[in-house]
């Protein structure tokens, strides 16, 4: 029967066993003749097998105004009601349908074989089944199911029956699509579902995840979770979804109670990740305490990718970068064991929201060279086309695609300039700073210290642990480097030497520094939101600036040489260094600061934080000029040599894992020329090279040299 009309889509009602063989085609032929409508496999839409359920939903789509009974029905039937069955019997001539008199005789309460509850006397034949049940007054109360099984009595299937289990059939659709990335089409079968209950949990909280994870309207998700909290307040699903939402939207008290009331009910492994969710909330809102404690318990309930990550998004923000990156390193290594799982479907749109690793696990960058014709064959996964001459090495690069990949043809390694060989640090490559002669500095994650001049490298020393920041001095002869160990190292760069080390405050880690215009003192951040100001001839600390609760992720001297800012969590300090006192909050950021660099002329501040948001600040005013969003959560920052440009590394981004790319100050447009960088591995450090040129460090410890033209 034809139950339902939307944008010209019909649902017609039937039996499970009439198109329960799918090895055989069927057709629908609609009211009044007309040709008929050939069905394809994903036009038949079943019941999931567990609720045992002998009904079936097939869709048709068709311009014709056919009349439909679903604005008819009616849940509520008593015994002894007069029915009526109709239905086209096998063996009739089959424009000519029979009707079957009769009465209900009974209502079945419960779980019923195939789900027949309906029981009634009459005499319908074979081929009727899916036919209409109707009452006195001709309203759908359900549908034919099986014929006489002894006594003269038959069976059916309420309406009710199936109006309560509709949104299941299109939820189980749903799964498979979302499954398969495809959250277009899962918003569409939820909504189907809701045409039939519109008030069903299961097709609301369907519809929340999937646009969860489309990302396009977090109000919506939250509109969707909403109306199945308003029915039952306590439902921890649509606690936990509403909650994400609410994150996204940067309302995080609101997320945080929303996950703090959904834990109690849920099972231990979504109540770690809510922990996790709950973790970053915090952060986020400043709360280093509950940051810090939420993030521990996640990763005490559950040893997850999306833990341990959401535990070094803590950790970083807070300064402890040494132990952030142990943590982001077990979370990368269990991702792909994390993939093997096959995690739910809710489960990855939930997480993929806050880390898109998680939405495209199998996203690395695979390139394959036909050697017969020299095409390129591509990973059917994989989005980013990489073309590769045989002849001389050099890339093609798709003209859709603006994204170079350098593809070593032999090894499959990426290739650098090839008068600069691969360098490769003893583990990640955490900061690479360049000096105004063109030496570079390069950090590691195990605490190495290089220096490179030219092609030759140098390793001056070893920190205990990773080192977090490094700085030249202003006429390139000093370099300090900055550990998770408490210490700052002076290097002399000429002679190489270790002129002296400094402790910061009782050994807690550095997370920044940074020398003063004139090079003669000395600045360094770390654990507490405490700033130490040194003299650098002789180590003597000049004062102490206690004016924040987070460790600076930055610090950098003005170019008036009396001042120095720094970044502390999402708030700008200003102090006077010249004459001491206490710092001036000059502007508050919306998210997590992760860099900055002053332009040229001292005119403007430019900013990247753990959002993927570039904010270009005037330093007369302080107002934010522009802000534009790269994509993802920006890892290092750095500005061309004119100032005109941000060159940005990145940790993830709809086109890589890792990625290089060039954005404008004064548009806040992505560079055309040249183009982004995809990288395999994460992206950790950028830096600018006096010529233009940019060196780039990810979370392999390798080095890449990217000539700028």
């Amino acid at each position: 029967m034809l139950l339902a009309e939307q944008d010209g889509l019909y649902y017609i009602l039937t039996a499970g066993h009439v198109v329960g063989e799918p090895q055989l085609t069927y057709q629908v032929t609609p009211p009044g003749g007309g040709s008929p409508y050939r069905l394809e496999r994903e036009d038949i839409i079943r019941f999931p097998s567990h609720l045992d359920l002998d009904m079936a939903i097939v869709t048709m789509e068709s311009n014709d105004d056919y009349r439909i009974v679903g604005d008819r029905m009616q849940t509520d039937i008593n015994n002894g009601a007069d029915v009526s069955v109709s239905g086209w019997p096998t063996g009739l001539n089959a424009s000519r349908p029979t009707c079957s008199l009769g009465q209900v005789s009974n209502q079945l309460d419960g779980a019923q074989s195939s789900g027949y509850n309906l029981i009634y006397n009459g005499s319908t034949r074979g081929g009727m089944s899916g036919g209409p049940i109707l009452n006195e007054s001709s309203e759908l109360v359900g549908i034919h199911a099986a014929a006489d099984r002894g006594g003269g009595f038959y069976w059916g299937i309420t309406i009710e029956t199936f109006l309560n289990n509709a949104p299941s059939a299109f939820a189980q659709n749903a799964l498979v699509r979302m499954a398969n990335g495809d959250y277009d089409g899962a918003i569409a079968d939820f909504s189907q579902g809701l045409l039939f209950k519109p008030d069903s949990e299961v097709a609301l909280i369907g519809l929340a995840h999937a646009r969860l994870a489309q990302g396009d309207d977090y109000s919506r998700v939250i509109d969707d979770a909403s109306q199945v909290l308003r029915r039952n307040s306590n439902n921890a699903e649509a606690l936990l979804v509403r909650g994400a939402a609410r994150a996204k939207l940067d309302r995080h008290n609101d997320a945080i109670e929303d996950l703090r009331r959904a834990q109690s009910r849920l099972s231990p492994r979504l109540q770690a990740l809510s922990l996790a969710l709950q973790a970053r909330s915090y952060a986020d809102e400043g709360l280093a305490l509950e940051a810090n404690t939420s993030a521990n318990d996640a990763v005490s309930t559950l040893t997850h990718p999306f833990t341990l990550l959401s535990r070094a998004y803590v950790r970083r923000t807070y300064g402890d970068l040494s132990a952030a990156s142990g943590d982001e390193s077990q979370g990368r290594t269990l991702l792909s064991e994390y993939e093997a799982e096959s995690p739910s479907p809710y489960e990855v749109a939930l997480l993929s929201a806050f880390d898109e690793r998680f939405g495209g696990m199998n996203s690395s960058i695979i390139t394959l060279v036909d050697p017969d014709d020299d095409d390129i064959v591509t990973d059917p996964d994989d989005d980013v086309i990489t073309l590769v001459s045989p002849d001389d090495d050099d890339i093609v690069t798709d003209p859709d695609d603006d994204v170079i990949t350098l593809v070593d043809p032999d090894d499959g390694d990426i290739v650098t300039d090839p008068d600069d060989p691969d360098f490769i640090a003893d583990d990640s490559i955490e900061k690479i700073v360049a000096s105004s002669d063109g030496r570079v500095a390069i950090g590691s994650g195990r605490g190495t210290v290089y220096l490179r001049s030219s092609a030759n490298t140098t390793t001056l020393g070893n920190h205990d642990t990773s080192v977090q920041d490094l700085a030249f001095s202003p006429d390139g002869r000093l370099l300090a480097s900055g550990s998770g160990d408490g210490t700052v190292m002076l290097w002399d760069v000429v002679s190489q030497q270790l002129l002296r080390t400094f402790a910061f405050d009782d050994g807690r880690g550095v997370s920044a520094v940074a020398f003063s215009r004139s090079g003669q003192s000395l600045l360094i951040g770390g654990a507490g939101g405490k700033v130490e100001h040194y003299n650098v001839a002789d180590g003597t600390q000049i004062r102490t600036y206690n004016d924040g609760i987070l460790a600076p992720s930055d610090l950098i001297a003005a170019p008036d040489g009396t001042h120095a800012i720094g970044a502390i969590g999402r708030v700008l300090f200003r102090w006077n260094i010249a004459e001491g006192g206490r710092g001036t909050r000059e502007l508050q950021l919306p998210h997590v600061i992760i860099e900055m660099h002053f332009t040229p002329d001292g005119s403007k501040l430019i900013t990247g934080d753990n959002y993927g948001n570039i904010a270009v600040i005037d330093t007369q005013t302080w107002a934010i000029l522009r802000e534009f969003d790269t994509g993802f959560e920006v890892r290092s920052l750095a500005l061309s040599p004119d100032g005109q440009t941000a060159i940005v590394g990145t940790g993830d981004s709809s086109i890589g894992p890792g990625v290089v790319s060039y954005w404008d100050i004064d548009t806040g447009l992505r560079s055309s020329s040249p183009s982004p960088v995809a990288f395999p591995p994460i992206v950790r450090a950028v830096a600018s090279l006096p010529n233009g040129d940019i060196l780039a460090g990810d979370a392999e410890g390798q080095m890449h040299y990217l000539i700028s033209n």
